[in-house]
C-alpha cells in the first residue's frame, strides 16, 4: 500500500508539472499573438502595407518598434503573393525561407478575412533545424472601421513574431515553474518524465523531426518520503501520508483554480477593452464630425445638444477603458520599461496643454512652477502618472479654484508637488481612493464618476519606476500629491 501511495503521489506531481508547463507555453503564444495584433490592427499599416505598399514606411515603423520588444527573436511581414515584405532577426537565426518552408508559409496562404473589422490571429509552434519556436501571427486589419459589411474572403499581409525556446528561455520557464533541469529533446529515446509537443500544447504545429519533447527531473515527494521511513513507524506514517496527500491535492487544486481565475479576469478585462475600444473610437470620430458640422448643418438645438452628450460620454468611456487596459497590463506584469533622459518641464507642459480646454471650461487657474531639470526614466509611464494626477486635481476642484505645480531636488531625488484647492479627503476617504476600484462617495464626486483606478494606478506605476507617492489632504481644504522619482 505504501508503495502504491508513493507511486500515485509521484505520478500526480509529474502530471501537475506537465500541466503547468503546457499552460506556460500556451500563455506565451497568447502574449506573442497579442503583440502581433497590436502591430497589425492599425490603419497606417493597412494603408501602407496592404492598400498601397510603402517599403520606406514599413522599415521606418516596424524596424524601429520591433527592436524594443523583449522575447522576440524573429519578425516577418508576409505578403499576399507569398513573399517576405520585411524581416528582422537576431544574429544566428534561420532565414525566413526556412521558417516558411516548414509548412508555415502554406498555412498562412490559407488565412483570409471576410469583413473589415474581425481580427485573425493564429498561434502555433514551428521547428526548424531542430530549433523550436512559438509564433503568433495577425492579418493586417483596420483599427477603427465601423463598416461591418461582409466582403468576399481575401488574403491580407500577415505580421508574424517568433520566440525561440532556447536555453535562456527554458531556464526562465524552469525558474518560474520550479522545474529541475528542463530540456528540449529531439531523439527517439523513451524518457520517463516528458511532455510531447502535440495538439495538447498547440493546435498548429509545423515540425520536420519525428520526435520532439520537453524533459525534466520531476519531483518525487512520494518516493522521497518512502525512503526516509523507519520500519517500526510505517503504519503510523502511512496514515500521516494519506492526510498529507489529501491536503496537498486540495491545496494544489485551490491554488491552481485561484491562479487561473485571476489570469482569466486579467485576460477578460484586456480582451473586452480591446474589443470595445475599436467601435468606440468610431463613435467618437463620427460624433466629432457631426458636432463640427463637417457634412452639413445639424437641424434643431436638441440634436446638437445630444450629439455633444454622445461625444462627451464616448470620450469618458474611452478614458475608463484605457484605465482598465493599464490595470490588466500591471496585473499581468506586461509593462516593459524604456528608460531615457528627458526634460521634466517639457513633458509636464505637454500634459498641461491637453487639459487647458477643461480648465478654462471649469474656471480653474493653474500655476506651473516646474524648473529646468532632467531625469532618466520611462517617459510614457511618467506622462501617464502626471496625466492621472492632473485629471484628479481638475476633476475635484470647483470653479474658481487653483492648481499649483512645483518641484524640489533632494539627495538625487526629484520631488514634484501638485497642490489643488479642491474638495479634499478625510483619512478614511484617502485609504478608499488608493484601493483598486475604490471611489470616495460624496455629492461632488458622484458628478465625476470614473473607474476608481486613478490613484491606484499611479501608485503602481510610480512603484515600477522606483519612486514614491505621498498624499496630504484635508476635507474642504484641498490636496497635495508629492511624487518622488530617481534622477
Amino acid at each position: 500500500m505504501l508503495e502504491y501511495m508513493a507511486s500515485d503521489t509521484d505520478e500526480a506531481m509529474l502530471n501537475s508539472e506537465a500541466n503547468m508547463l503546457r499552460a506556460q507555453i500556451k500563455q506565451s503564444a497568447v502574449n506573442i499573438s497579442s503583440t502581433a495584433e497590436d502591430n497589425s490592427v492599425w490603419n497606417a499599416a493597412y494603408d501602407n502595407i496592404f492598400t498601397n505598399f510603402n517599403e520606406e514606411w514599413l522599415i521606418n515603423n516596424y524596424g524601429e518598434n520591433v527592436q524594443f520588444l523583449s522575447n522576440i527573436n524573429i519578425f516577418l511581414v508576409y505578403g499576399v503573393n507569398n513573399n517576405v515584405l520585411y524581416s528582422s532577426s537576431e544574429m544566428g537565426q534561420p532565414p525566413p525561407a526556412k521558417l516558411l518552408a516548414s509548412g508555415l508559409g502554406s498555412y498562412l496562404s490559407t488565412l483570409t478575412v471576410d469583413d473589415n473589422i474581425t481580427t485573425v490571429k493564429p498561434t502555433g509552434i514551428i521547428e526548424v533545424d531542430q530549433r523550436l519556436y512559438i509564433f503568433g501571427a495577425s492579418l493586417i486589419q483596420r483599427s477603427d472601421n465601423p463598416d461591418t459589411t461582409k466582403i468576399t474572403p481575401e488574403r491580407r499581409p500577415a505580421v508574424i513574431f517568433f520566440h525561440e525556446l532556447n536555453e535562456t528561455s527554458l531556464s526562465i520557464i524552469e525558474e518560474n515553474l520550479s522545474l529541475d533541469n528542463l530540456q528540449l529533446r529531439i531523439d527517439d529515446e523513451n524518457p520517463g518524465n516528458f511532455l510531447n509537443i502535440d495538439q495538447s500544447v498547440s493546435k498548429n504545429i509545423f515540425m520536420t523531426s519525428d520526435t520532439i519533447y520537453f524533459q525534466w527531473n520531476a519531483k518525487t515527494p512520494g518516493a522521497d518520503f518512502r525512503h526516509q521511513l523507519l520500519t517500526p513507524l510505517i503504519i503510523v506514517i502511512s496514515l500521516v501520508t494519506l492526510a498529507f496527500l489529501y491536503f496537498y491535492k486540495s491545496a494544489s487544486n485551490m491554488f491552481t483554480a485561484l491562479r487561473e481565475l485571476d489570469k482569466t479576469k486579467s485576460n477578460f478585462l484586456a480582451n473586452m477593452s480591446h474589443e470595445i475600444r475599436t467601435p468606440l473610437n468610431a463613435i467618437i470620430g463620427f460624433s466629432q464630425m457631426i458636432k463640427n458640422e463637417t457634412f452639413g448643418k445639424i437641424g434643431g438645438e436638441k440634436n446638437s445638444e445630444y450629439i455633444g452628450h454622445i461625444l462627451d460620454s464616448g470620450t469618458h468611456l474611452l478614458s475608463l477603458i484605457n484605465d482598465i487596459l493599464d490595470l490588466s497590463k500591471v496585473e499581468a506584469g506586461e509593462i516593459t520599461l524604456h528608460k531615457e533622459i528627458f526634460k521634466v518641464q517639457d513633458v509636464i507642459s505637454e500634459a498641461i496643454t491637453g487639459f487647458k480646454p477643461l480648465m478654462k471650461e471649469n474656471g480653474i487657474k493653474l500655476h506651473n512652477m516646474i524648473g529646468d531639470v532632467s531625469i532618466t526614466s520611462d517617459v510614457k509611464l511618467f506622462r501617464q502618472i502626471i496625466d492621472n494626477i492632473l485629471s484628479n486635481a481638475i476633476k475635484f476642484t470647483p470653479s474658481g479654484g487653483r492648481i499649483t505645480l512645483s518641484n524640489n531636488i533632494k539627495k538625487r531625488k526629484l520631488e514634484i508637488s501638485v497642490t489643488d484647492s479642491g474638495i479634499g479627503m478625510t483619512e478614511d476617504e484617502l485609504k478608499t481612493a488608493l484601493t483598486t476600484f475604490g471611489q470616495v462617495q460624496s455629492a461632488y464626486s458622484r458628478d465625476h464618476q470614473g473607474t476608481g483606478l486613478g490613484l491606484s494606478l499611479v501608485a503602481q506605476f510610480i512603484k515600477i519606476l522606483d519612486g514614491k507617492m505621498n498624499i496630504a489632504s484635508q476635507k474642504n481644504q484641498g490636496t497635495t500629491v508629492a511624487l518622488t522619482f530617481p534622477i
